[in-house]
């Protein structure tokens, strides 16, 4: 049951590296506020319709889930904006950077220590932010700042989620997150005018594809399988997220990367390994001392 967990959890980073290159191409004809309204209001409706029995309607959850929406809400728009300026490899690489600013955002607001793992993490990817970032004489660019945005914003959101899923109803979180995007986004969608059901057949595809199967489905996988494969694994595994989104932007997106950006780009991916790698490492040593567990959430040393 375990190695079919950890494939549950390399499928879910692999659909969600394709659809960089997929929402890059459905957003250069749809309005991005139009995109995500649709997108979540479908997958919202996957989920809220088989689940409606479970969800929890009680003020706690709705003000849980109120944040998480707004912090979800923020991470689509900058991700999807920035997409609009930026490539789709440089996108999938920069919102993976996400891994090294949960551990320091835990530091800095929750005073959880910072062990040599996460600091020598930390500087790899910034140096492999900046080389990936200088591909254009004017280097980093408005969408990879609005992808950095997002990242930041996806820190966040997992350490809101890890606080939040221990007290309610984690498909009403789900839920009711897709609710708020869909209602903030379809607001500013409305008053753009934007609305229109004449999508091409490839919106349609991306739509769909990221509705059903990288918003519904994936959700239900990953609840799943990170009941079996711990914390500090799955986090490694959500790495290849970037490599995934790199790996399809070249190769269906045709999209090159200099020589210079591809070293930027294999020290950003090493730099979230190494981050990662100290829970796991802790969690080897524990067991061959024969101690107890240690705790893999807590990024301690």
């Amino acid at each position: 049951m375990q190695w079919l967990a950890v494939l549950g959890l390399f499928f879910a980073s692999a659909l969600w590296g394709f659809t960089f290159i997929l929402v890059k191409w459905a957003v250069a004809e749809v309005d991005v506020y139009y995109f995500l309204f649709l997108r979540f209001a479908i997958a919202a409706l996957a989920l809220g319709i088989p689940f409606y029995k479970k969800l929890k309607w009680d003020r706690a959850t709705l003000k849980a889930s109120a944040i998480l929406g707004f912090l979800l809400t923020t991470i689509y728009i900058t991700q999807t904006e920035g997409l609009r300026f930026t490539s789709a490899s440089n996108s999938a690489l920069i919102t993976g950077f996400y891994v090294v600013f949960i551990p320091l955002f835990l530091k800095i607001f929750f005073k959880v220590r910072s062990n040599t793992y996460i600091i020598a993490g930390a500087l790899l990817s910034i140096a492999g932010l900046y080389l990936l970032t200088q591909y254009s004489p004017t280097g980093i660019n408005v969408g990879d700042l609005l992808t950095l945005i997002c990242a930041m914003a996806c820190a966040v959101h997992v350490i809101y989620i890890g606080k939040y899923t221990v007290r309610y109803n984690s498909i009403s979180l789900v839920v009711f997150q897709f609710l708020v995007v869909t209602l903030i986004c379809g607001a500013v969608a409305a008053f753009r005018g934007s609305t229109t059901l004449d999508l091409s057949k490839m919106v349609w595809t991306s739509l769909l594809i990221n509705a059903i199967f990288c918003s519904a489905i994936v959700f239900v996988i990953q609840m799943w399988a990170q009941k079996i494969v711990e914390p500090a694994r799955a986090g490694v595994i959500f790495v290849s997220e970037a490599i995934f989104g790199t790996f399809f932007a070249c190769w269906l997106g045709d999209e090159r990367l200099t020589l210079l950006s591809w070293l930027g780009a294999g020290l950003m991916i090493s730099g979230m390994f190494v981050s990662e790698s100290g829970a796991l490492v802790r969690r080897i040593r524990a067991r061959v001392r024969g101690l107890p567990p240690v705790s893999i959430n807590t990024p301690t040393e």
